[in-house]
């Protein structure tokens, strides 16, 4: 899968002008995320049909982040910080800190990364528990329900 951003301000959403201007002459298909300061550029850059999917897809859709850093401005200090689970793409509160410890202490020990099947178990237990209120609020019935798990690396 190719992803791709848009180049603008640090924490500025692209305007409408800009989509169309990226999107347009390679007739790329849209993939957009459920970001809200999004959606307003993105609704007049696109046609009806594609903003139903887009909505269709969004209210059906969770993500979780595994960060082993904070996100910050340019040109500021990094907040060090132990590897957690986020609930999104921009810092969100954490969801949980303590079951990634060992990963990153094995990680930091041996220069080795963190065990990619004990972080896909940890994100997929905390998007489909539906015990937990924490989570989106997805119509998700376990027993019958089909799930995609899509895997993408955003950072450097």
């Amino acid at each position: 899968m190719l992803t791709a951003a848009m180049a603008t301000h640090v924490f500025v959403s692209p305007s409408a002008g800009q989509i169309l201007a990226a999107l347009r002459p390679a007739c790329l298909p849209w993939i957009i995320k459920n970001y809200t300061d999004d959606f307003p550029a993105l609704w007049l850059g696109c046609g009806e049909q594609v903003r139903d999917a887009a909505q269709y897809i969004a209210s059906n859709t969770t993500t979780i982040v595994i960060y082993l850093d904070h996100c910050y401005i340019p040109g500021s200090s990094s907040l060090r910080a132990w590897p957690m689970l986020s609930m999104g793409i921009h810092n969100e509160p954490r969801h949980r800190k303590t079951s990634l410890l060992p990963l990153w202490r094995t990680y930091l020990t041996l220069r080795l990364a963190p065990c990619s099947i004990q972080l896909t178990h940890a994100a997929l237990d905390t998007m489909l528990d539906t015990t937990d209120s924490r989570r989106f609020d997805l119509p998700l019935e376990i027993a019958k329900d089909q799930v995609v798990l899509l895997v993408n690396n955003l950072g450097p």
